[in-house]
């Protein structure tokens, strides 16, 4: 069930609640030029968090690349196959970006290991933001 924006009834200055039930004194918010700004300031913050967790990403492989665990090629392959991902996650697609990760298919160098640590992270974002 999705989050939906819900602001408080009879005040002057309204609180407004995005979740997944309505609150008591509050009700929908159907404004649409409200909803516009609010939908577009979820996707600016969901920007920002999409590209602290592609950086998480990178510092995860660096790491792994500097410890000997895998090798520059690795990191290279590993990058070219979750691009598409990591471009829809740094523009605040999450959601799409589930469904893009979903249609990868591990191998030997992007383990089911690496891509389920991914759908995790993205499911638990999803749940907790949307």
């Amino acid at each position: 069930m999705a989050r939906n924006f819900y602001i408080e009834e009879d005040e002057d200055i309204p609180s407004i609640y995005f979740g997944l039930e309505q609150p008591s004194g509050f009700v929908p918010l159907v404004d649409p030029v409200i909803l516009a700004r609010l939908i577009k300031k979820q996707y600016d913050e969901r920007e920002i968090d999409g590209r602290e967790y592609f950086n998480q990403i990178r510092v995860q492989l660096v790491s792994q690349y500097s410890s000997g665990q895998i090798s520059l090629t690795d990191i290279f392959h590993i990058e070219e196959i979750i691009e598409p991902v990591t471009l829809k996650i740094i523009l605040g697609d999450w959601m799409t970006a589930s469904f893009v990760l979903s249609q990868i298919v591990s191998d030997s160098i992007f383990t089911e290991e690496f891509k389920n640590q991914l759908q995790i992270y993205i499911g638990n974002y999803i749940s907790n933001n949307y």
